[in-house]
């Protein structure tokens, strides 16, 4: 018995040489336990010297500070996710307004405005060195839906245009209509130079929600995008007898007493 004691305390004190520990320097665990748990061998083996009673009572009282400092550490934990979550479920909830239907609370929506938001005529006249004078709006009946959504949704613009000016003119124009202000980030304005690219942007984001007038771009995304919406044109009758949903104005889309007609 006394021959496994001395191994075992050789073991602590790294007289012993323990396969894969050679040269290998001592951890903070290792500093600090191995002379107290040596100490406490020390102990068991002559309990009744002074010594060994007053390193007894040294021991009790740093296992009770360890547990108290470990329960107030559980408290604090403890406390800092109660706080967490008072913040999180005092969050104001998004609520769309009564006049509304179909917006996607929290969710991802692209709308591409060609003729959605601004006709595709205003943005043509943009174009070339005659369009100095040219000023864009968004679609008065387009403005209110438009709005709720940057409010209520994590909404992208994309326009199909070609040119730095018209790009800029677009985007005075959402902030005149007070896009910007209702909740849309400037960032989320994109620009493509073709139809493919408008349809390779929305594919990208991911959305729930898509709105177009092309036919070829809803057409394409009908299989990767939970609700393509398609905006009636002059050059888009090849939606009318597809699977996607088709409106006459994107207003008639979001607004309720649109639907009900």
């Amino acid at each position: 018995e006394g021959d496994r004691f001395c191994w075992f305390m050789s073991s602590i004190g790294g007289e012993r040489d323990i396969p894969g520990t050679r040269g290998r320097p001592e951890s903070v665990f290792e500093a600090i336990f191995k002379p107290l748990i040596a100490t406490v061998l020390r102990v068991i083996k002559d309990p009744s010297s002074p010594a060994s009673k007053r390193v007894l009572g040294i021991f009790l009282l740093v296992v009770l500070a360890v547990y108290f400092l470990l329960r107030k550490g559980k408290s604090n934990a403890s406390s800092n996710r109660g706080a967490i979550s008072a913040s999180v479920s005092s969050e104001p909830r998004i609520t769309v307004k009564s006049e509304f239907d179909r917006i996607p609370v929290g969710k991802r929506v692209t709308v591409v405005a060609n003729d959605a938001l601004i006709t595709q005529e205003d943005l043509a006249a943009t174009e070339g060195e005659a369009s100095q004078g040219n000023e864009l709006r968004v679609i008065s009946q387009a403005v209110p839906s438009v709005c709720e959504l940057a409010r209520c949704c994590d909404l992208y613009i994309i326009t199909q245009c070609g040119s730095d000016a018209t790009e800029e003119r677009v985007r005075q124009a959402l902030e005149e209509a007070g896009v910007y202000d209702a909740g849309l980030n400037p960032r989320k304005v994109l620009f493509c130079g073709t139809e493919m690219g408008r349809g390779s942007m929305a594919r990208q984001l991911e959305p729930c929600l898509h709105i177009d007038t092309s036919a070829e771009v809803a057409l394409s995304l009908r299989p990767f995008i939970q609700q393509v919406v398609g905006i009636r044109t002059p050059n888009n009758t090849r939606l009318e007898s597809s699977s996607v949903h088709l409106v006459d104005g994107f207003a008639d889309y979001f607004e309720k007493a649109k639907i009900a007609l």
